[in-house]
């Protein structure tokens, strides 16, 4: 909550000065408030923790890259994706859910496997065309 507020340092102090460990969960919930408040001194710091904690969750390197590509740290954000790779992270997909009629429907990005999906994608286009939006920039 702190770090939502935009109190990163009394976030930090917090997490450091717990009688017990900060988990993976906690750092990364700090990193993504370093990230949205602009942090990056105190992001590094989140990250090295929670790699350190669980190498594998993606969610991790995703932030970090996303804090330099903000700052316009793009060598940095290289590193991170180059970091993935060595480490063969992959990034997980957008996906959605929607409860309709007979049931629950999942959608994944860039999903074109769904039975419905001709019927999807024109309503898709219908849309778009009454919203006066691209649906090529939208539905890529």
């Amino acid at each position: 909550m702190l770090g939502r507020a935009g109190l990163l340092k009394e976030a930090y102090g917090l997490i450091s000065e717990m009688p017990i460990e900060a988990n993976s969960v906690m750092w990364r919930a700090f990193l993504a408030a370093c990230r949205v408040h602009g942090n990056g001194k105190l992001a590094e710091i989140a990250v090295r923790n929670v790699i350190e904690l669980e190498p594998e969750h993606c969610g991790s390197y995703v932030l970090m890259s996303n804090v330099y590509g903000a700052t316009g740290r793009y060598e940095e954000v290289f590193d991170v994706r180059d970091n993935m790779r060595q480490q063969n992270v992959k990034k997980t997909l957008g996906c959605s859910w929607i409860e309709f009629r007979d049931g629950v429907h999942v959608f994944g990005t860039g999903d074109r496997a769904h039975p419905a999906e001709e019927l999807i994608y024109n309503e898709l286009r219908s849309l778009y065309m009454t919203m006066g939006l691209s649906q090529t920039t939208q539905m890529s």
